[in-house]
């Protein structure tokens, strides 16, 4: 009797052991993909808070692109630019095609999102 309790108990520790084993695999592996999404995270942050930094810098080099007129016809409907209007488009840049309080508001959003972040 005692040697049947003793194999049952071997049995037990047996499986216990591969469960365990198990257990550890999975651990070492959820915390493999934790780190890698933690790193990629915080380089995602880093891109982010330097793009929320440099927003106004950016935005003003749109005023030196010339935009051109084939750019003009496929932004604008055709209806409100007539197509002789945008072949003397002269002088008109990029940032004519941008709304600095959307670019604003953006990047205010965009600050206070990565701070939850």
């Amino acid at each position: 009797m005692a040697r049947k309790h003793f194999e049952e108990h071997e049995v037990i520790e047996r499986g216990l052991s591969a469960a365990v084993s198990s257990l550890e695999s999975h651990v070492r592996s959820a915390e493999q993909k934790h780190a890698e999404a933690r790193a990629w995270s915080e380089d995602v942050l880093k891109e982010q808070k330097s793009n929320i930094q440099g927003w106004e810098a950016d935005f003003s080099r749109l005023d030196a692109l010339p935009a051109n007129s084939e750019f003009i016809q496929f932004v604008q409907p055709r209806a409100s630019t007539p197509r002789k209007d945008t072949k003397k488009a002269v002088g008109v840049t990029l940032k004519a095609f941008v709304s600095a309080e959307d670019v604003k508001n953006a990047a205010t959003m965009a600050q206070k999102i990565s701070t939850k972040f």
